[in-house]
């Protein structure tokens, strides 16, 4: 089996809410903090839904 990894190209955000501090720490702590993104000036919590 051959498996073949590469790089994201494109990324679409569906939406965008402004979210008070303890929501964010809320989703770093339910998701991970490995959903956090400091991107702009920006800190972002990625909820991804599969």
């Amino acid at each position: 089996m051959k498996v073949e990894v590469t790089p994201t190209r494109k990324v679409i955000i569906l939406g965008a809410d402004k979210r008070q501090l303890d929501d964010l720490a809320w989703c770093a702590s339910t998701y991970g903090a490995n959903r956090l993104y400091w991107i702009d000036g920006y800190l972002l919590c990625l909820e991804v839904y599969e």
